[in-house]
């Protein structure tokens, strides 16, 4: 009855080990592996990383009691462990296949009969075939002098590597290295002073390039500044009212230079003050107000890089002599206005101690030939640092001529003064003109002879461009139509329609003006009248001929000078109290020849008068002298 019941219950604690592993439980335990002798967890386990291509070999050392091992496996997290082999002799385990790359966790746990022992810690493995993967741990230490160290772990499969840098992050980097890189760590001395670049390790294997590191990025300090040969300081003494100039010969690897001043009770034993930093020049004016006059000062100038400072070098001394003018700078920002009428408005930044005023130069001449003064030693108003003067000297303004402008600065001291060099880019600005006038004075004028009117006027101003015509013939208060747009003297002709022109003898035209720039134009002139009339024909004469023919009459023969503008005339001759009229068509026609009535007998009084047809109504001229045959 004992035994029955050990077999069942064995049969029952194997089984549910099986199903718990089955599910995925990690362990099922006991205290005693029924020897006696308790099941540990495996020690010494470890898994290949990388070294197998398509396996991953766990080993680990022998449990005692055990008679076998159950392996456990988790993929890519170490997390939802699962059984894989429950029934493991050996001390090792090879699982086969995995894929290329994958990181796998293994836990392994010894087992005998239906007991199962606590599993052992994670351990991570993984197979690799192709390119290595990426380097891990890449770092570049700080502080190193002309050259940029990179360091990294080691990747398993990679047979050397490449360094690829660029001077952007997400720029595109070029390979570095002229022979495979055998090491884990490169130095690379092709760089710049204080320049951040920017890296990145690949490994490589037979099968060529792998992964990409991480971006890393790195600057190299510069060389620390040295004095070469022997270095010359010197500072001015008693040259200048308002400052210490301080020049230096030029350190090697310098990036800038700090400038220390002792005072004089100091000496050469004195404790020195930084009076300024991040110098980059080879010389620095000491404009301190506090200076006392005539007194002596003590400068010394220090050589800085990133890689570290020089020595303070040598010292000198430097005083100011306040009856000197300061020297001043030119002024700087000088701008002047364009567009503005009949004025130039020209500013620049205020210079600190203009205490004598400031002088406007003017040139027409962008290369500053010829300059001329328009303001001398004004001291204009200065409105949020800024200086304005208003240059209306060539009012008014005829035309947008372009001038130019620079401007210096004065310092006094006492009965001394100094001026300023001019800036050294001359401003460029330019005023427009008035809007013009109304131009006045409209007369008209006709040519018989040429078969013209011409319209002129007073011209409206200096500054006018030229002038647009505008002309109606439907009165004064008609439409009036642009006729010229673009006449640049005080006069227009116009032409009868007869000569090619536009207008019609007899008719009268209203004309009006208007003065045109590049601003803008006037008002409309007051309208003015003209007509070009029709001629009283000259030269009127007029021969007869008796004809011997039984009804007793005479021939006519009339002749005249044409009339400029007519389109046909009117010939009539006198009889029986009343003027027969004989119609002449075409305006150059200048004869007539016709024959009295029946029975006419005598001689007739002849007149003739010019007729424009074109215009509605009819304009008719005036009558001629009669001509008696």
């Amino acid at each position: 009855m004992k035994l029955k019941s050990f077999f069942k219950s064995l049969l029952i604690t194997g089984f549910l080990a099986f199903v718990l592993s089955a599910c995925g439980t990690d362990t099922v335990t006991s205290s005693d592996a029924g020897d006696g002798t308790p099941l540990v967890a495996p020690s010494s386990v470890s898994a290949t990383q990388g070294t197998l291509e398509d396996s991953v070999l766990l080993n680990w050392d022998a449990v005692e009691g055990a008679r076998y091992y159950v392996i456990y496996k988790a993929i890519e997290t170490p997390e939802s462990f699962k059984a894989i082999a429950s029934a493991v002799t050996g001390l090792s385990y090879s699982d086969t296949p995995v894929s290329s790359g994958r990181t796998f966790y293994y836990r392994v746990a010894a087992a005998r009969g239906s007991i199962w022992g606590a599993p052992s810690a994670e351990v991570m493995g993984f197979a690799l075939k192709g390119a290595p993967m990426s380097p891990e741990s890449v770092s570049i230490p700080v502080n190193e002098i002309g050259q940029i160290t990179l360091n990294w772990d080691g990747v398993i499969n990679a047979d050397s590597y490449n360094v690829y840098r660029c001077n952007v992050k997400y720029g595109t980097y070029a390979k570095i290295n002229a022979a495979d890189i055998t090491e884990t760590s490169f130095t690379d001395t092709t760089v710049d002073p204080d320049v951040k670049y920017y890296y990145k390790v690949v490994p490589v294997n037979e099968y060529g390039e792998g992964a990409q590191s991480e971006i890393i990025s790195g600057s190299a300090l510069q060389q620390v500044p040295v004095w070469p040969g022997t270095p010359v300081l010197s500072a001015t003494d008693a040259t200048f009212g308002e400052k210490v100039r301080i020049t230096w010969t030029e350190a090697d690897y310098a990036a800038s230079y700090t400038i220390m001043r002792a005072p004089d009770e100091g000496g050469f034993a004195g404790e020195y003050s930084m009076i300024a930093e991040n110098v980059t020049g080879l010389v620095y004016e000491d404009k301190d107000t506090t200076i006392e006059d005539m007194t002596p000062y003590y400068y010394r100038v220090i050589a800085l890089s990133s890689g570290g400072q020089s020595d303070s070098g040598l010292s000198e001394t430097g005083s100011v002599d306040r009856s000197i003018p300061a020297e001043l700078n030119p002024p700087t920002t000088v701008r002047a206005s364009r567009g503005m009428t009949n004025v130039i408005t020209i500013t620049w930044s205020e210079v600190g101690g203009a205490n004598g005023g400031y002088t406007i130069y003017r040139s027409t001449s962008s290369t500053f030939t010829s300059p001329v003064i328009v303001a001398d030693k004004i001291s204009p108003a200065v409105v949020e640092g800024n200086v304005a003067y208003d240059d209306t000297s060539m009012a008014p303004v005829s035309d947008r001529t372009t001038f130019f402008y620079k401007i210096t600065a004065w310092s006094t001291s006492g009965v001394n003064e100094m001026e300023s060099a001019m800036n050294a880019t001359a401003a460029e600005g330019y005023a427009n003109p008035d809007v013009p006038g109304v131009p006045g004075n409209l007369v008209s004028s006709m040519d018989y002879n040429a078969g013209t009117i011409t319209v002129s006027w007073s011209a409206a101003d200096s500054w006018t461009k030229r002038y647009t015509i505008y002309r109606s013939d439907n009165g004064i208060d008609g439409d009036y139509n642009l006729i010229s747009e673009n006449q640049t003297g005080t006069s227009m002709t116009e032409e009868l329609a007869v000569n090619e022109g536009t207008i019609e003898a007899g008719v009268e035209y209203f004309y009006q003006v208007r003065a045109v720039n590049d601003i803008g134009s006037s008002a409309l002139s007051d309208g003015r009248s003209a007509t070009f009339t029709l001629r009283v024909p000259t030269n009127l004469a007029v021969d007869s001929s008796y004809n011997w023919d039984w009804y007793a009459t005479y021939t006519y023969t009339v002749t005249w000078t044409a009339v400029k503008g007519a389109t046909a005339y009117q010939v009539e001759y006198y009889r029986q109290d009343v003027w027969n009229v004989i119609d002449v068509a075409g305006g150059n026609t200048a004869t007539l020849t016709f024959n009295s009535p029946n029975y006419g007998g005598g001689s007739y009084p002849v007149r003739i008068r010019a007729v424009n047809t074109t215009p509605d109504p009819v304009v008719y001229g005036g009558y001629s002298a009669q001509v008696q045959p």
